[in-house]
């Protein structure tokens, strides 16, 4: 039987420094390396997310925006979206652009 691992990422992948830590990293890599399934769930965007987590081997879908889109990383494309939740989000996100707060934001 293979495990699939979902791990969110603020305050429990990611240090307090917004980064992953080069032991993380390595853990992360030889589990999936070794046939390992992983995985992250998000409040962040998809754009955030992949800054953080550069470098793994993530080769299956994320659920990013609070569970409003189930994404895959490259090609950057949406696999599912939860209905009336990504109206909000997107209209948030257009919003957060426009007053500057998604770039100051972003790590």
């Amino acid at each position: 039987m293979t495990t699939l691992y979902l791990s969110d990422l603020d305050g429990t992948l990611l240090g307090p420094n917004e980064r992953l830590s080069p032991k993380t990293s390595d853990v992360v890599t030889r589990f999936v390396r070794s046939g390992g399934l992983f995985s992250f769930a998000t409040a962040r965007s998809l754009i955030t997310a992949q800054r953080v987590t550069a470098g793994l081997p993530l080769e299956l879908p994320a659920i990013v925006y609070n569970g409003v889109f189930i994404v895959r990383a490259m090609p950057r494309e949406v696999l599912h979206s939860n209905g009336s939740q990504r109206r909000t989000s997107i209209t948030s996100a257009r919003r957060s652009q426009g007053w500057g707060f998604a770039r100051s934001c972003t790590p």
